[in-house]
């Protein structure tokens, strides 16, 4: 393995690597390297099973499903 740096890194970037760092419980660089590798299509971290249904639907479509979705969501102590 090589050893990087990257230099003159933006705030914002920085910042967004960083949330995401901290949701994955990942440290700052094992994140850099988890993005790029997604970036380059090394590596896949994220769930992408339906990506090839992104887009598909219009406004109304998205409306109506999530419409549809609605009762199934619903959670009833009862049930518990």
């Amino acid at each position: 393995m090589k050893a990087r740096t990257l230099h003159k890194i933006d705030d914002e970037l920085d910042n967004l690597v960083m949330l995401e760092a901290v949701r994955h419980g990942w440290s700052w660089n094992e994140t850099a390297k988890n993005l790029l590798g997604e970036a380059v299509g090394l590596r896949q971290t994220r769930k992408t099973d339906f990506f090839k249904y992104l887009g598909l639907w219009n406004k109304n479509e998205a409306r109506e499903m999530t419409k549809n979705l609605e009762e199934s969501e619903k959670i009833y102590k009862g049930d518990w």
